[in-house]
This record gives structure tokens, C-alpha cells and sequence, in this order.
């Protein structure tokens, strides 16, 4: 199945990746919290998505039984919302990612399919996004957990 090649060659890929990946229960766990690109990953000083500017906050939640992925920007009312969906891989287990898929999404594809983005954890405080049209090698850079006090607002 394609899930395999996905997973061994994230560990490749991943620059922080260590002998393994999150996994899918680990990640619906670990991934609630403040996120933010770290400045040695990206040094535009006007680049908002930083801990001390407008960290993107995640939450997961249940609503008809279904898992929920919110998320929204500091500092901003607009939540955006995916329901959690899992790959699965052809032993049966779940592939070591979630996949979101934002309601309303507006981003398309190449061929005209909204955006579908895989979330991989490399450990409880990193992750990066990929989306499913990219080459296996192509991630953003990666988002860190927000330690610093600072209001949920």
C-alpha cells in the first residue's frame, strides 16, 4: 500500500525524525496545545506564525462520534475545523500521521481536489504538515509547542 512508502520515507525525509514516528493515538493526544515555526527554521522577522506573535492553537474535540481537529490562529475568531481521518496500512494498523482536510477548504490541488494535509509528530513538541499532492520529500517547516506563558485568547 502506498501508506508504507509514506511512512518509511518520512523517516528518511524528516530532518528531526529519530527511529520512529508519533502514532496515530500518540498524535490525537500530543497535538492539543500552542504551535509555532521556530526562528531557526525560518528567519523572515515578519513571518506571524511564531509563539510570540499569533501561534496556531489546536484542539481536538468529539461531535457525533466523530473526532474533531480545530484550529485557529491567536488572536483571530476563525476556527477551522476537519474531522481526524486515519490511513490505514495494509496490516491493518493506522499509517503514523492524521489526515485533515478543512471544511470549506478553498486550496486545490492540481487536478481540482480540495487540499488534503497529513500531520506527522516526530515527538510530542514538533510536527509538520504535508499535503497529500506534494512530493514525499515536501514539508513545511516544522511547527514547535509554545512553552512560554502566554494567554489563549
Amino acid at each position: 500500500m502506498r501508506f508504507v512508502c509514506a511512512f518509511l520515507c518520512v523517516l528518511i525525509i524528516l530532518p528531526t525524525a529519530s527511529a520512529q514516528l508519533l502514532t496515530f493515538d500518540e498524535i490525537l493526544v500530543s497535538v492539543e496545545g500552542r504551535w509555532g515555526v521556530p526562528y531557526e527554521h525560518d528567519d523572515n522577522p515578519d513571518n506571524p506564525r511564531r509563539c510570540d506573535q499569533a501561534p496556531l492553537l489546536v484542539r481536538i474535540v468529539e461531535a457525533n462520534g466523530a473526532l474533531i481537529f480545530e484550529s485557529r490562529d491567536l488572536g483571530t475568531d476563525e476556527v477551522f475545523r476537519s474531522k481526524v481521518m486515519a490511513a490505514i496500512e495494509d496490516d491493518g494498523s493506522y499509517a503514523p500521521f492524521i489526515l485533515i482536510q478543512y471544511e470549506g477548504e478553498l486550496r486545490q490541488t492540481e487536478s481540482g481536489e480540495p487540499v488534503t494535509w497529513r500531520l506527522f509528530m516526530t515527538d510530542s513538541d514538533t510536527f509538520y504538515w504535508q499535503r497529500t499532492d506534494w512530493p514525499r520529500d515536501g514539508f513545511t517547516p516544522p511547527r514547535a509547542r509554545c512553552t512560554d506563558p502566554f494567554p489563549a485568547s
